[in-house]
């Protein structure tokens, strides 16, 4: 028994640092996409960054439902041509808006799009330029989090989160260590005293 209790406690601890390297990669992995995000916003001016040609969007319409609903997250990736049935990604300079809508047809080396929810396609033909990329895939529902990890609180909360999941166990390793320091410092046994005592009295 105690040697699959010594096996047992080894696997907890094995798999409690791996869980705790997951969730550090994943802390890291948000702050530096943030980071990047909020450089490329505010220094750079380009309102939807992307990093190798993959980038992220929040839908805030349900032009493309049932198929993507608002407050879903679009990853789209660059490709070197586009067609047909693709939903793509683009940018619309006429309203100054990012738009992912699928595209219906080609017309004159240009595209035509049109929101799978919407009766009519969209009014202005879209050019392989103003294309940012084919969804790859959809995350469903997480656009609001991806929204308020991006502000202010949001950055703070990963900050913490990421300063606790370092810091925590050496934290509670040293207290823990402290705490065990001085029980043994402070039962030490009553002979011990009264020799140490006995000592005293004799040099006076």
């Amino acid at each position: 028994r105690g040697s699959i209790n010594l096996t047992e406690k080894k696997s907890f601890r094995i798999a409690k640092r791996l869980l705790r390297g997951v969730l550090i990669a994943i802390a890291v992995f948000f702050l530096c996409c943030n980071v990047y995000v909020l450089v490329a916003r505010h220094v750079f001016k380009n309102d939807m960054p992307t990093l190798f040609g993959i980038g992220a969007a929040m839908v805030v319409s349900p032009s493309m439902e049932p198929d993507i609903s608002v407050g879903d997250v679009v990853v789209f990736g660059r490709s070197k041509a586009y067609a047909v049935g693709d939903v793509v990604t683009y940018y619309e300079p006429q309203s100054e808006i990012y738009i992912t809508h699928a595209i219906i047809r080609e017309e004159s080396g240009t595209f035509i799009t049109q929101g799978v929810n919407n009766d009519t396609p969209d009014p202005n033909p879209v050019s392989p330029e103003q294309i940012l990329g084919k969804v790859l895939f959809t995350i469903p529902g997480v656009g609001g989090a991806m929204e308020f990890l991006q502000s202010p609180a949001g950055m703070l909360i990963l900050f913490a989160a990421l300063g606790l999941l370092i810091f925590l166990p050496e934290l509670t390793e040293y207290v823990r260590g402290a705490a065990q320091r001085k029980r043994a410092g402070g039962t030490e046994p009553p002979e011990a005293e009264s020799s140490q005592q006995s000592e005293e009295d004799e040099k006076k």
